[in-house]
């Protein structure tokens, strides 16, 4: 609870504290420093050596002051938090993009070894490109995963600009879409 006194030599509560016959403390205001969960962490004091009737204006401020401090006190404590959960965050995605890593290196190793091994077997060559084009997109994928996890640190991302035959990039995504369901999916040409 607060503490408010304009005369604490005369107070019954405070005439035996410490502080008002050594240090020569006699007016004062002390309000509690309440975090959140509702610990005191300290006080907030206004003190003079003489006798003082405080005004409404005097305990207004002073609590102002104090939620002042209080959320200032309680910003650096949020703060540390999210500090606490970005380094969390960036630890986690960087274990899972080099877990995510490893088993597409040893399935891009693979799909080269089938490729050499039955070349001359009928449309091994289309799957094996087929293959390896979405082991490329995936990895492109953790990438862009690790891209936005540093945009999201505030750290700077590196970008490559390069053409786009957009033309191109529908015909092999439609393909891929007609080899991989056949029955559901259908490609029709439409004159223009």
């Amino acid at each position: 609870d607060p503490i408010i006194s304009g005369n604490a030599p005369a107070d019954p509560f405070l005439k035996f504290h410490p502080s008002t016959g050594p240090w020569g403390i006699v007016a004062l205001i002390v309000l509690p420093l309440i975090n959140p969960e509702g610990h005191v962490l300290g006080t907030f004091c206004c003190i003079q050596p003489k006798v003082r009737e405080w005004t409404a204006q005097d305990l207004t401020v002073m609590r102002e002051l104090t939620a002042s401090i209080m959320t200032e006190i309680n910003l650096r404590n949020q703060i540390q938090k999210l500090k606490a959960e970005q380094n969390l965050r960036d630890t986690f995605v960087a274990a899972l993009t080099h877990d995510l890593r490893t088993p597409l290196s040893v399935a891009k190793l693979s799909m080269q070894m089938l490729g050499k091994r039955h070349a001359d077997l009928p449309g091994v060559q289309t799957s094996v490109a087929r293959v390896s084009g979405s082991l490329d997109r995936a990895e492109r994928m953790i990438q862009n995963l690790l891209d936005a996890s540093r945009l999201q640190a505030g750290k700077r991302v590196s970008l490559e600009l390069v053409e786009c035959d957009f033309h191109a990039v529908t015909s092999q995504t439609l393909d891929e879409l007609a080899a991989l369901y056949p029955d559901r999916f259908v490609l029709k040409a439409q004159g223009l």
